[in-house]
């Protein structure tokens, strides 16, 4: 497992307003700590993966998978449809990733386009098979 994110892999690209939001809820924060942020409020933290450094990335997207497969995301269908839209914004840093990270990402698109009625996703969070496909073909270039 990759080591918590140093502050050189946080500084390694310009901040910008929303970087350093970023950067105070999750510098220093374990995965596990991470996770404990989004099962107490993700909404207050969805967005920050749009800013997270792609060095960091890697390290918090498994956090963010990871709130994704436990009940307590349950009816949670604005988490879920983010995690896809983080996967299109962030296409380009996504693909950088290791390959078992974005096997896992795989795994995690797949869960979400058949579950869309366990987050309670209504028409507003677009079609999760929809947006899971999309997701996965961007991703079989990798």
């Amino acid at each position: 497992m990759k080591p918590v994110p140093t502050e050189s892999d946080w500084r390694s690209v310009p901040f910008c307003l929303d970087t350093a939001y970023a950067f105070d809820h999750f510098f220093g924060k374990t995965r596990q700590e991470a996770l404990q942020l989004l099962v107490e409020n993700s909404l207050c933290y969805q967005e920050d993966f749009f800013y997270i450094p792609t060095p960091c990335l890697e390290y918090y997207i498994e956090a963010y998978k990871d709130y994704l497969l436990l009940d307590a995301s349950r009816y949670d269908g604005s988490s879920a449809a983010w995690f896809m839209i983080v996967m299109d914004f962030r296409q380009d840093n996504v693909l950088t990733l290791s390959p078992a990270t974005i096997e896992r990402m795989r795994q995690v698109l797949k869960h979400l386009a058949l579950h869309q009625a366990w987050y309670d996703a209504d028409r507003v969070h677009g079609s999760f098979p929809m947006l899971a496909e999309q997701g996965l073909n961007r991703l079989k270039s990798s």
